[in-house]
């Protein structure tokens, strides 16, 4: 558990956690990472948001995640939203190298990581409907004729170190 581990004090020399942090009692997480992390040693945070593969499919992705989606997210993901810039954040922050996870996707793929959201799952049980149906045929026409089209995901990251003794 994040907020709670089995480690031992000033153990461990870097802590991580994916697309997660949004999710913990921050000021309980804190404190363990304060508790198991080494003098110096590094806590890395990270998020990812939207996809980036053109403007047209971006475009139709942001109606999607707010317009069709938006009352479905839970509060927390507004922090992934912010990229995790507004974040409390209280170790010694460090400037983080920029990242994105790339794939080559067709457009039956990007379907089926878009029903994969949790908030496309709530919209389902409220509207015994898929949301996709709002948006599958502008997704088509933006995704255009190409088979695979290379699909981004800038990472967001915030990067701190602990307190040297």
């Amino acid at each position: 558990m994040a907020e709670h581990s089995e480690m031992k004090d000033r153990s461990v020399d870097l802590i991580t956690a994916a697309q997660a942090v949004h999710w913990f009692d921050l000021d309980r997480f804190y404190a363990e990472v304060r508790r198991v992390l080494k003098s110096g040693g590094i806590l890395a945070v990270w998020c990812y948001d939207l996809t980036e593969i053109t403007s047209e499919v971006d475009r139709v992705m942001e109606s999607y995640y707010h317009d069709v989606l938006g009352e479905f997210w839970p509060p927390q993901i507004c922090r992934v939203d912010e990229h995790y810039r507004t974040l409390p954040f209280p170790f010694n922050e460090l400037i983080a190298p920029e990242f994105a996870v790339e794939a080559s996707w067709s457009l039956t793929d990007l379907f089926r990581y878009l029903s994969s959201w949790s908030a496309a799952q709530k919209y389902k049980e409220s509207h015994s409907t898929d949301p996709l149906d709002e948006k599958r045929a502008q997704f088509a026409a933006a995704w255009g004729a190409a088979a695979d089209r290379t699909v981004r995901w800038p990472l967001y990251l915030r990067v701190g170190q602990s307190g040297t003794s």
